[in-house]
């Protein structure tokens, strides 16, 4: 036997944040009317792909909700899911290390619509393994012409860095895009 160890959990402001962000999408979802829910079930079984089992309805509706207020904190969460798929942007993104943070920066503008969610996760070395369910959120910028990069404080340390791309009036968002692993401080 052995002792049993408590797991962490810090509530930062961001997990705080996105757990406010789930809740409210919960809460749109019981106010779902039946066609509504029938749209949505169509989306979710056009998601799987040949052979797969598609996702249940409610997860579809929450992950996208979710995600839509996290970018658009004060807009209506939509209750009609997307009508069509979204496979990112054409912006590449480059990561440096600073003193206290690392430096994101865009090759160009995002696409009217698009915002870049900028995602880090803390690694023991310039060499060691990142995992894609590691990365943690750092907020959503939109590069735009007079702005093509963005700072996100970090600890001292090695950091693995990487973007994903949000189509903001829906919430649906690419796959993650490493950009590579920068030394802080």
């Amino acid at each position: 036997m052995r002792e049993r160890v408590t797991p962490r959990n810090p509530q930062s402001p961001a997990q705080t944040a996105w757990r406010a962000a789930i809740a409210e999408a919960g809460r749109a979802y019981r106010t779902l009317t039946a066609p509504q829910y029938a749209e949505w079930q169509a989306y979710a079984a056009a998601l799987a792909e040949p052979g797969e089992r598609p996702p249940s309805v409610v997860n579809a509706f929450i992950q996208l909700a979710a995600r839509f207020r996290a970018v658009n904190p004060a807009l209506p969460i939509p209750m009609l899911p997307p009508e069509s798929a979204f496979g990112g942007d054409g912006v590449q993104v480059t990561a440096t290390g600073l003193a206290t943070a690392a430096r994101f920066t865009a090759s160009g503008p995002n696409s009217p619509g698009v915002v870049t969610e900028l995602l880090v996760q803390p690694v023991p070395s310039a060499f060691a393994s990142a995992y894609d369910s590691k990365f943690r959120s750092r907020g959503y910028v939109g590069f735009s012409g007079g702005s093509l990069s963005s700072t996100v404080p970090l600890a001292p340390g090695f950091c693995a860095c990487a973007v994903r791309f949000v189509r903001a009036s829906t919430g649906q968002v690419g796959g993650i895009l490493r950009v590579g692993v920068v030394r802080v401080g």
